[in-house]
């Protein structure tokens, strides 16, 4: 309401009217004084109003309504809309209408008898269920029609030439639309409805370029990098950068690399040129999406000393995933506009590249953004020496160093068999094809597996399998989970899940990995994502590889087409039930603390303490739905879902429950007080401090708020996990030093970190590794990392 009145516009509020009926009153008050008037709406009750001097423009759809287009929308003219509206009901108001009239009876009927009136008096002669349906109606219809009925004698506080648009309040509009975040609306109060220009030098020859690096090099102030990429891919080029330092800032377009002594500057020359500077231990570096920046070094064989700082990763940690574009955070932090990459490059068939854009428009983009990072870097640092000391050894201890990290991660790669998966996928294809056939046998007839809706006539229509969900269009389910129950009853639903499955990993792995393939290295380059997840866990895509199941011998499989270079092996490292370890330490939970301590088997200790039997009695089945326990627990899972998950009764599985927080006490004291904070703080947080934000934990609605409770339990292990393996990523990185390029960290997948390293040091190097993961955070319960090696992934566990 405050814009409104801002943006100049006159704002009344009637109280114990609609705003229809204001509307309404408003409109014929001005026809009475001999205007057209226009009422834009999208709402169907306004078209009683319509008559020579009212219309209505629908500006959702672009679509004006006078006498004649009223009536052909709705078939009776303007004067029989609330007759039309107390038949057909009107959902919006509430307003059921008579049961099973629709517009075209509706009309029919009072084309027949001319009005409501008329249609009721002739009630008894309707036949059919219809006619039952109006008899039944009748005494409730005077009353639909004078609830359509919209009034027009409201007592108005102003009169029509009141109506008129005000001086505008610029300030105040600025600063409203950057605290809302509505940034077409606040560039449209900027110049002529544009971003301020920017002042930078260009520098596009090689000598430009040396001259810049003399005046940085003079310079301690931080130093911005930002480069610009048609394709942020591995191998793909840099087409431009920006350098912004203090006031100055400066815009490098790269030409393809330059030979035979032209002057035009290529990304090479300029690396070349800026080497001293990156080599300098003592610069302050600042960017955005810096694990870019640094990939495309490495590729230069260069890199940045010095400290690096991330302001997307920063704001990561200020306040968790979500609005961490340059573009987003410089109006939710600093209350600037800039424009989204989209906005300048476009989108999806309209995509421009950085050469069709110019190199006006690209530095201007890239240099706005760049100044906008030196900003927020600048915000950060204060905001978190004054406010939170938490977020700055997070970044500084955590974050900052995986940076560089993942990016030499990302170039090193990984070797991909692709012989082996090609002859793979042939494999899978005759298997898809034999459960194809499996499953015409057990349908009696031929269908295609992959169809929603032929396999909805096959189970439940040929079959009669019994409806267990329907879909939000009201379709009977054939979902993985409904799939799973009719399988325990009829052969045919196992067998689809068994082909889906391997469809699945066919298409996602075998198929898609060698497609992955860089020509130039011959090896995988994912995308190890920094900033996306609530938790803090890295993120894997392009391909992303730790999805892949390793609990099922195919996806076992798939983990064997990872190999290692002639004269080198895998080796890999993970953390053992690191999360449980974790709930221990932070339970403080005697019994917990005790198992780990002694070295015992957590699950078997549980199974023996939840069933009551002695450690050397317990079966295998037992020990098995301890784990579920142990592992259903620390994810907040309640009765019903540890009871599907073990296949039991609800009650069977609320006495699991029960007796292991008679043997656990501290674990359930820990939930309750976790679920306590997060629902007076809306966070919860790491061991480290790090906030975990949980914006659904006062969700009305209670299926929300319970998940929302569910992961609060969880979130700080998950979390503390995730800056576990980050700080053993940092202390394996000095291990690596020491081993000078015969060892590379090429993976991270959950708690395992994968290495390709030299045959003949692999065993001492995997030694060091473990001793370096597992002295990285102190618990009241000792880490315990295991070990394997072999010629590829498949092998190492």
């Amino acid at each position: 309401q405050d814009i409104i009145r801002a943006q100049g516009f006159p704002l009344y509020i009637i109280p114990g009217y609609e705003a229809d009926d204001a509307i309404a009153t408003a409109a014929e008050k001005a026809v009475d004084s001999g205007r057209q008037v226009i009422i834009a709406t999208g709402d169907k009750d306004f078209a009683q109003l319509v008559d020579g001097r009212l219309s209505l423009i629908d500006t959702m759809y672009d679509k004006h309504y006078d006498r004649d287009s009223v009536k052909k929308k709705f078939g009776v003219y303007p004067e029989r809309i609330v007759d039309y509206l107390a038949l057909v009901g009107d959902s919006a108001d509430n307003i059921p209408g008579v049961e099973k009239v629709g517009p075209k009876t509706a009309v029919k009927w009072l084309d027949a008898y001319g009005d409501l009136d008329g249609v009721m008096r002739n009630a008894a002669f309707m036949t059919g269920k219809v006619g039952e349906h109006l008899r039944k109606a009748l005494p409730n219809l005077p009353l639909y029609r004078q609830l359509v009925t919209i009034n027009r004698q409201v007592p108005l506080p102003f009169e029509v030439v009141d109506l008129k648009q005000g001086s505008v309040d610029v300030a105040f509009l600025q600063d409203q639309y950057l605290n809302l975040g509505f940034k077409a609306w606040h560039k449209a109060l900027q110049g002529q409805g544009g971003y301020t220009k920017l002042d930078y030098m260009l520098v596009n020859t090689v000598p430009q370029c040396q001259g810049m690096v003399t005046v940085l090099s003079q310079m301690v102030h931080p130093i911005c990098l930002l480069g610009l990429y048609d394709d942020q891919g591995y191998g793909n080029p840099v087409t431009g950068l920006a350098v912004v330092v203090d006031k100055h800032a400066f815009y490098l377009p790269f030409a393809e690399s330059s030979e035979g002594g032209s002057a035009a500057l290529s990304w090479e020359d300029a690396v070349s040129s800026l080497a001293p500077l990156f080599a300098q231990k003592s610069r302050t570096w600042v960017t955005y999406g810096g694990k870019i920046f640094l990939g495309k070094l490495l590729d230069q064989n260069n890199y940045l000393s010095g400290s690096v700082y991330d302001v997307g990763v920063m704001g990561y940690v200020d306040v968790g995933p979500g609005r961490l574009t340059l573009s987003q955070m410089a109006m939710d932090f600093l209350k600037q506009s800039i424009p989204e990459h989209e906005e300048v490059f476009g989108k999806g068939a309209k995509l421009r590249t950085s050469e069709s854009l110019g190199v006006e428009a690209c530095a201007q983009y890239l240099v706005g953004h760049a100044c906008q990072a030196l900003a927020l870097y600048t915000y950060f640092s204060k905001d978190w020496k004054l406010k939170d000391s938490k977020n700055t050894s997070i970044y500084g201890d955590v974050e900052k160093p995986l940076i560089t990290i993942l990016a030499k991660m990302e170039h090193a790669g990984v070797m991909v068999d692709r012989p082996y998966l090609e002859s793979m996928s042939k494999t899978m294809n005759s298997r898809l094809l034999q459960l194809e056939e499996v499953a015409y046998n057990h349908a009696g007839m031929s269908f295609n597996l992959a169809s929603p809706k032929q396999l909805q006539e096959v189970l439940y229509e040929n079959l009669g399998l019994q409806i267990l969900e329907k879909t939000p269009t009201g379709q009977p389910s054939t979902s993985e989970s409904v799939l799973s129950q009719l399988a325990e009853n009829h052969p045919l639903p196992k067998v689809l899940l068994e082909h889906r499955s391997l469809a699945k990993l066919k298409s996602t792995y075998v198929d898609a990995l060698p497609r992955c393939i860089h020509a130039k290295t011959g090896r995988v380059h994912c995308s190890f994502q920094q900033i996306v997840t609530a938790t803090g866990r890295l993120s894997c895509t392009d391909p992303n590889l730790q999805n892949i199941p390793i609990r099922t011998e195919d996806g076992r499989k798939i983990r064997q087409a990872f190999i290692a270079k002639e004269g080198n092996c895998l080796v890999g490292l993970d953390y053992s039930q690191i999360e449980l370890r974790i709930m221990a330490h932070i339970s403080e939970d005697e019994g917990l603390l005790k198992a780990f301590s002694e070295g015992q088997d957590v699950h078997l200790q549980t199974a023996s303490d939840v069933f009551s039997v002695a450690l050397n009695q317990v079966n295998s089945e037992q020990r098995r739905f301890a784990k579920v326990i142990n592992f259903g627990l620390i994810y907040g899972m309640s009765a019903f879902g540890l009871a599907k998950q073990l296949g039991v009764s609800r009650d069977q599985a609320s006495g699991y429950i029960d007796a292991y927080f008679k043997q656990y006490p501290g674990v359930l004291d820990y939930m309750n007080k976790t679920r306590d904070f997060a629902h007076e703080h809306g966070y919860v947080e790491t061991l480290l401090g790090r906030k975990l934000y949980l914006p659904d934990i006062a969700a009305q609605k209670a299926t929300v708020r319970k998940q929302a409770e569910r992961a609060a339990i969880n979130a700080p292990m998950q979390g503390t996990a995730s800056e576990l393996i980050k700080l053993s990523m940092h202390a394996v990185d000095e291990v690596l030093d020491r081993y000078e390029g015969r060892a590379n960290l090429i993976l991270q997948v959950h708690d395992e970190l994968v290495f390709e390293v030299e045959e003949s040091v692999a065993e001492a190097f995997m030694g060091q590794v473990k001793e370096a993961m597992e002295g990285v955070m102190q618990l009241r319960v000792p880490l315990l990392v295991s070990g394997g090696l072999g010629s590829n992934w498949g092998m190492l566990h």
